[in-house]
């Protein structure tokens, strides 16, 4: 007598593994929860795609598809559990279902309106007029892009950028040749680049979260006097956002998204080769690399993925970074003012940390500067900090938001979203506070992404608690006074001052 196959009831020889009909195995072993492959022996990991088969816990590739939902239904009114409640009448049942899926329409309808307007307005309108003055580093770089038209590759560096790297410049002669070099033309690069920063926000949010959450942290980074203040001016950091935003993007998907690993080395190559390119456009890609570096540590310290296949899926993504970032680093050694530059940017040659006394006053110094670049995500800064007069880089009710962002994510770090963006910010935040606050805001930008997604997964996750507690009504209503607050509090500041209070905060040495 023969085993008998489980799937498809045909009988096989005693000695098979597998049903030489229906290919279903006959002994025991396990199946991969992330590819469904057998793997017919006990082990630690699968033979297939080299996922864990002894730990258990949730991981992205559990979460994306039962919470990955769409925005009217988010809205949703639970229609099935008030028919099923007190035998309402079938007639009663359609017509509240009825009036339930047209309010979610007219919702829908309001929102894309509502945002479509605030980017249509906030990203390219009045560009020419708002901010009214050119910045020394607008027209440094509309200089150098002007000079790149006439005579071609000019190098990574140039003496009228005080070591600021050309990239962005080339980028901006492809504009201008294309487009024209008015102020205005020259600032809707930066623009363009903003929404497109926000789509891929919208996209790594609701990978990591759900659409809901995706659609606050779009709306939280529209509006934001941070973003904002950049999407309007002809400087490279909207196109860094972009290149990081990006690469976050096609790396999360790469690492927890289930899918062939054709296809995932192809995001991982990708998501390398942006990486790399966020080194030409502002040295601060420099701390974002290293976070990005810290985020792959953690995925291997995790042990969700054998080691094996993790170190050809990092070799995939670190070739691509190599490759592309090669001239950079090769310009940083044979370049004084690239050298000098980045230098310049430390703590460690600010003069207060200069004037210390003793290792314990440096010590103090460079702790306190990273305590106020932290801080600076959820509070407004002062001029007794400073020493440049105050600002603030998010609004009250966002900073709020990100806050109660942050303390989930501290208390649930073990999970691969929350774990993956508590690494980034953290080193994102230790990185930039190493460096002096001139121009910090411009930096520290490279945390506004991971910051405004904790902020939208937040605000999500108020409105799942009140969910049951308070009426269906007083959430819609709930959503549209936190809109408007943030939308009045963030436009108004910026409107009042397009770049900031205390210039130098914002746009550090390019103005001096």
């Amino acid at each position: 007598m023969g085993l008998t196959c489980r799937n498809c009831g045909r009988e096989n020889r005693l000695a098979a593994s597998f049903c030489g009909y229906c290919a279903h195995p006959l002994t025991g072993g396990l199946e991969c929860p992330n590819c469904a492959a057998h793997n017919p022996s006990p082990q630690d990991y699968c033979n297939s795609c080299g996922s864990s088969l002894t730990d258990r816990k949730r991981t992205l590739k559990d979460l994306i598809p039962h919470r990955v939902f769409s925005f009217a239904s988010a809205f949703s009114v639970d229609a099935g559990k008030a028919s099923s409640s007190g035998g309402t009448l079938a007639d009663d049942s359609i017509g509240f279902r009825q009036f339930a899926s047209t309010t979610r329409l007219a919702l829908v309808i309001i929102t894309v309106a509502v945002l479509g307007a605030i980017l249509a307005i906030t990203r390219l309108w009045g560009l020419g007029t708002t901010p009214a003055e050119i910045s020394a580093g607008e027209e440094a770089f509309s200089h150098v892009a002007r000079q790149i038209e006439l005579e071609g590759w000019l190098g990574l560096s140039h003496g009228i950028l005080d070591g600021a790297l050309t990239g962005y410049a080339y980028v901006l002669a492809i504009w201008t040749s294309l487009f024209g070099d008015d102020v205005g033309t020259v600032r809707l690069l930066s623009g363009v680049a903003s929404l497109a920063t926000l789509g891929l926000s919208f996209l790594l949010t609701s990978i990591l979260f759900n659409r809901r959450a995706a659609l606050f942290a779009m709306l939280l980074m529209a509006v934001s006097i941070w973003s904002l203040t950049y999407a309007r001016l002809a400087l490279p950091t909207s196109l860094l956002l972009l290149a990081e935003v990006a690469a976050l993007y096609l790396l999360f998907r790469a690492l927890y998204a289930a899918t062939d690993e054709s296809s995932r080395r192809t995001m991982l190559a990708l998501s390398g080769a942006l990486v790399g390119l966020g080194l030409y456009f502002d040295l601060a890609a420099v701390v974002f690399m290293v976070a990005v570096l810290c985020l792959w540590l953690r995925v291997y310290l995790s042990g969700t993925v054998s080691p094996r296949v993790l170190g050809v899926r990092f070799a995939t993504f670190t070739i691509a970074v190599v490759i592309v970032s090669l001239p950079f680093w090769a310009a940083v050694a044979s370049d004084e003012l690239i050298r000098d530059e980045a230098k310049s940017l430390l703590v460690t040659e600010s003069p207060r940390y200069l004037h210390s006394e003793g290792v314990m006053d440096q010590l103090r110094t460079v702790t306190g500067n990273v305590v106020n670049t932290g801080r600076a995500l959820v509070w407004s800064t002062g001029s007794d900090e400073f020493r440049q007069g105050g600002g603030r880089i998010v609004g009250p009710l966002t900073g709020l938001l990100v806050l109660v962002g942050l303390l989930v994510c501290i208390r649930r770090g073990r999970e691969d979203s929350f774990g993956a963006l508590l690494v980034l910010l953290i080193v994102i935040v230790v990185g930039v506070g190493l460096t002096r606050q001139e121009g910090m805001f411009s930096r520290l930008i490279v945390a506004a992404p991971i910051a405004l997604v904790l902020a939208g997964f937040a605000a999500d996750w108020l409105l799942s608690w009140l969910k049951g507690r308070v009426p269906e009504t007083g959430i819609v209503a709930l959503i549209a006074v936190m809109a408007a607050l943030v939308m009045w509090f963030n436009l108004t500041t910026y409107y009042a001052h397009p770049i900031g209070a205390e210039p130098t905060l914002w746009l550090g040495s390019v103005i001096e």
